[in-house]
C-alpha cells in the first residue's frame, strides 16, 4: 500500500528503496533469534532472485541492509534508517499535494482535487509508519477552510449576479457551490440546500412580482399593452431557461401565468398574439431572448394553435396539388420474389384520383355540417358505424374485399374529420369568432389553425387501405410507400 502511494506521488524510486523494509513485514518484534534469522533468511533470498529492484549496486546495499538486520536481536537499526530516509522524502509530498491541491481549487476542478485530497489522507494514515514529521491533519484542516471560504465567496458572487440579473454568471456560480459540495462533500461539511435557499427565495419573490404585475396588466384588457406583458413571460423565461436549479420552479410560475392569461376575457386571443410575438423573436433585447421566446412557444400547450398556424404557413408554399403529389407517387405491392411500382401505373393514379375526389366531397360537406352546428363529433362517428354495419364480415388484413375498398374514402374523411375537429375544432371556433370581433388581424387565415390531411398523406392512406388495388387482389399485405421528409408519415401512419 505505502509503494503504491509513492508512485501515486511520482516516487517510483522511493518505492524501489522501500521495498526490503517493507518486505520484512514485522507486524510486532520477532519472538526469538530464530525467528528473525528466519524472515531475513526469506527476505535475503528473495532480494537476491529477484532483477526487479535496479542496479546490482542497489541490490548490494539492500542485501547488506538484511544481513545487518539478521546479525542484530531485531531490526530496529534498518527500521529507523528507513524512516529517516522515506521520512524526510515523505514530508515534501505534503508540499507538493497542498499545491495542486491548492491549483485544482482555484481552477475548480473539483474531480481532480478530489484525487489528490485521497492521497493526501492516505499519506495522512501512514505518517507514523514512515516518520512524517509534518503534521498531514493540520494541513487537511486549513484546505476544508478554504473550500469553505470559496463556497462562501461563490455565494456572494451569486447574490451579486442575480442582482444585476446577469442569470448565466448566477447559474455559473452555483454549478461551483453544486460541484464543490458534491464532489468534495466527503471532506468537508457543506450545507448545500442553506446556500440554494438564500437564493431560492430570492428567485421566488422575484417570480411572484412578476405574476403580480401580469395580473394588474390583465385586471383591464381593454387597456392591456401587450409588450409589457410579453416582458413578464419573457423575464421568467430567462429565469427558467438560464437559472437551471430554479428550472423547475420559474416553469410552475410560467405555467401559472399563462393559465391567469388564459382564463382572462379574450384570453385565448391574447395568448395567440402572445406566442406570435415570442416566436417571431420580438421580445427582449438580450442576445438568448429569440430562442428563449421559440422554446417557449415549443414547450407550454397554451401555444398550441400558434404552432399549427405556424406550422401550416411555413409549409403551405411546400404543399403540393393533388395531381403533382400523383406525379411524385410511388408505392409497391410486393409479388413474389419482386416489388412492382402499382401507383405509379395509370389505372393505380386514376383510382387514387377518384378516390381523393369522393374523399374531398364528404369532408367538406361534412365540415360544413359541423361549422354550421348541425353536426357534433357524436354524430360523426354515429355515420361512420352506420357504413361499417354494411360492410361484409370478418375483415382482416387477409381478407380485404371490394365491397370494403369502395367505402375507404368515405370512412378516411370522416376518420380525418374527427382528428381535425378533435384536436382544432375549438380554435377554429375561437379564431374565427375573434377576427369577426376585430380581436385579431384579418389577415390571419383561421383554416391554418386546422389540422388537417394533405394530399400526399391522403393518397398515401387511400393506397394504405388498398383503395388503388385491382378487383381481386383482397390483402393488405406486402405494401411499401415512399414519403419524403416532412410529408407527413406520422398523420399516415396515425
Amino acid at each position: 500500500k505505502t509503494e503504491n502511494l509513492m508512485n501515486r506521488l511520482g516516487l517510483g524510486r522511493l518505492a524501489t528503496l522501500w521495498r526490503p523494509y517493507a518486505l520484512l513485514e514485522l507486524q510486532s518484534p520477532p519472538g526469538s533469534q530464530e525467528e528473525l534469522h528466519l524472515i531475513c533468511d526469506r527476505a535475503l533470498l528473495k532480494h537476491r532472485r529477484s532483477q526487479s529492484l535496479g542496479s546490482p549496486s542497489l541490490i548490494l546495499r539492500i542485501s547488506r541492509s538484511l544481513e545487518e538486520a539478521r546479525k542484530s536481536k531485531y531490526p530496529s537499526n534498518l527500521a529507523s534508517d528507513m524512516k529517516l530516509v522515506f521520512g524526510s522524502q515523505f514530508d515534501n509530498c505534503f508540499d507538493q499535494l497542498r499545491s495542486k491541491l491548492v491549483r485544482a481549487l482555484n481552477e475548480d476542478l473539483y474531480e481532480q482535487a478530489k484525487r489528490l485530497w485521497e492521497t493526501l489522507r492516505d499519506l495522512v494514515k501512514m505518517q507514523h509508519e514512515v516518520g512524517l514529521s509534518r503534521n498531514g491533519l493540520e494541513l487537511e484542516s486549513d484546505l476544508r477552510m478554504m473550500v469553505k471560504d470559496k463556497v462562501k465567496s461563490a455565494t456572494k458572487a451569486m447574490s451579486r449576479e442575480w442582482d444585476v440579473r446577469d442569470f448565466p454568471k448566477a447559474q455559473r456560480e452555483l454549478d461551483k457551490v453544486d460541484g464543490m459540495v458534491k464532489i468534495l462533500g466527503g471532506f468537508v461539511e457543506m450545507d448545500e440546500e442553506a446556500v440554494k435557499a438564500s437564493l431560492r427565495g430570492e428567485v421566488k419573490a422575484e417570480l411572484d412580482e412578476s405574476i403580480k404585475r401580469a395580473r394588474s396588466q390583465l385586471m383591464n384588457i381593454t387597456k392591456l399593452y401587450l409588450p409589457d406583458l410579453a416582458r413578464e413571460i419573457m423575464q421568467i423565461s430567462r429565469i427558467m431557461h438560464h437559472l437551471t436549479t430554479y428550472a423547475d420552479l420559474s416553469k410552475e410560475y410560467l405555467k401559472d401565468l399563462l393559465n391567469i392569461v388564459q382564463g382572462s376575457p379574450s384570453g385565448g386571443s391574447v395568448l395567440f398574439k402572445l406566442g406570435r410575438l415570442l416566436e417571431a423573436g420580438k421580445v427582449g433585447d438580450q442576445p438568448a431572448d429569440r430562442g428563449i421566446g421559440r422554446e417557449i412557444v415549443d414547450t407550454f400547450a397554451h401555444f398550441k394553435d400558434v404552432r399549427t398556424l405556424n406550422f401550416n404557413e411555413r409549409t403551405a408554399a411546400a404543399k403540393k396539388s393533388l395531381d403533382e403529389a400523383l406525379e411524385d407517387f410511388h408505392a409497391y405491392h410486393h409479388a413474389g420474389d419482386t416489388w412492382e411500382d402499382q401507383a405509379s401505373t395509370l389505372s393505380s393514379k386514376e383510382r387514387l384520383q377518384k378516390g381523393h375526389a369522393i374523399y374531398k366531397e364528404v369532408f367538406d360537406n361534412l365540415f360544413e355540417e359541423w361549422h354550421h352546428g348541425n353536426l357534433t363529433e357524436g354524430g360523426l362517428a354515429d355515420k361512420a358505424k352506420a357504413i361499417v354495419r354494411e360492410l361484409p364480415k370478418n375483415i382482416s388484413t387477409d381478407y380485404w374485399p371490394s365491397a370494403l375498398r369502395t367505402k375507404v374514402p368515405e370512412l378516411l374523411a370522416m376518420t380525418n374529420l374527427q382528428y381535425c375537429i378533435y384536436h382544432s375544432g375549438a380554435s377554429f371556433i375561437h379564431f374565427e369568432k375573434a377576427v369577426k370581433d376585430g380581436e385579431l388581424e384579418e389577415e390571419v387565415s383561421t383554416s391554418n389553425v386546422l389540422k388537417k390531411a394533405h394530399e400526399i398523406q391522403v393518397i398515401s392512406q387511400l393506397h394504405l387501405l388498398a383503395y388503388d388495388s385491382p378487383g381481386n387482389q383482397t390483402s393488405l399485405k406486402s405494401r411499401l410507400m415512399q414519403i419524403r421528409t416532412g410529408e407527413g408519415k406520422s398523420i399516415v401512419l396515425g
